[in-house]
């Protein structure tokens, strides 16, 4: 076996094999998966073949057109590039990303992101290690920034996918929940309070402001800025919001504590926040004025 050729690359039709702009020789297809699914070679003896891959549904509109046309030889492809999620290799797993990103990018098929949507599902649905299932939290939300049917397509087809995540929150790890509040920064696009379900609207609100009232990491403080600038958007969340008290744990609390953290970055999107309260076009905005007014918000 080569680098980037098996034993068996004689018995690949011409179907599999696809000339790269730039490059000297052609590609196999079956070729660089076989040696992707090859248990037998650690993650830098496989780096050819993903580089390769990933040069392949990047330059050749052929490749890509063949797997258009071909969704088993998609979803094997992808399905491939996600067993190797699993491998203990962070820069090798993040290569995997780049490339699964690529390929579902190209493809652009509803079938193959609602086969990746069923995968994520049944792993982090079984698999109670979010450590071990967070590049798939990190796939779904560059899947979800980058693919822009797919938000709508979760709020209303993946609903235990959703409460799963929400669920994982609670996770005592604060880059896994980075991940996963990136997602639903995402999430809340288009008319996203008619197509999440009450329920998940609900958790998504409390846990955002739990996790600020705790979170050090500052990827995850701003992570949850992000996603509490959507949410006030919105009457329904932000009604709840400014009802919630948790043991003392209220949005003005949660605001307050960043206000006095100074960091420039947590302090001006404070105020974007209150802003936005203020600000908002209902009938209870002048109620939430006159609560940031009597309250210490600016207070040491």
């Amino acid at each position: 076996m080569s680098l980037l050729s098996v034993e068996g690359h004689a018995d690949h039709t011409a179907a599999w094999i696809f000339v790269v702009p730039s490059e000297s020789k052609p590609s196999c297809l079956a070729c660089l998966l076989s040696i992707l699914e090859d248990p037998a070679l650690i993650p830098v003896q496989k780096k050819p073949a993903l580089a390769s891959l990933a040069s392949l549904v990047q330059k050749s509109s052929e490749a890509v057109s063949s797997l258009q046309g071909n969704m088993a030889i998609a979803s094997h492809c992808i399905l491939t590039l996600m067993e190797l999620l699993k491998l203990d290799d962070t820069v090798f797993v993040a290569q995997v990303l780049d490339v699964c990103v690529k390929v579902i990018g190209k493809v652009k098929s509803e079938d193959l992101v609602r086969l990746v949507l069923d995968v994520i599902q049944n792993e982090v649905t079984t698999n109670k290690d979010c450590r071990a299932v967070c590049p798939l939290f990190l796939l779904l939300g560059r899947l979800i920034h980058n693919v822009s049917s797919l938000a709508k397509v979760m709020a209303q087809d993946f609903d235990s996918l959703l409460q799963q995540l929400c669920s994982s929150l609670s996770f005592p790890d604060e880059d896994v929940q980075a991940s996963i509040v990136y997602i639903f920064v995402y999430l809340l696009v288009g008319d996203w309070p008619a197509n999440l379900s009450p329920g998940i609207h609900r958790q998504i609100v409390q846990e955002v402001l739990c996790l600020l009232s705790t979170a050090k990491v500052e990827a995850l403080i701003l992570n949850c800025l992000g996603l509490l600038r959507k949410l006030v958007t919105n009457g329904d969340s932000l009604e709840l919001l400014m009802r919630l008290n948790m043991e003392g744990i209220t949005l003005l609390a949660v605001l307050k504590k960043l206000l006095v953290s100074k960091k420039e970055v947590q302090q001006i999107s404070s105020l974007q926040i209150l802003s936005s309260i203020v600000k908002h076009p209902q009938s209870q905005s002048s109620n939430y004025t006159v609560a940031i007014l009597q309250s210490d918000l600016m207070g040491e």
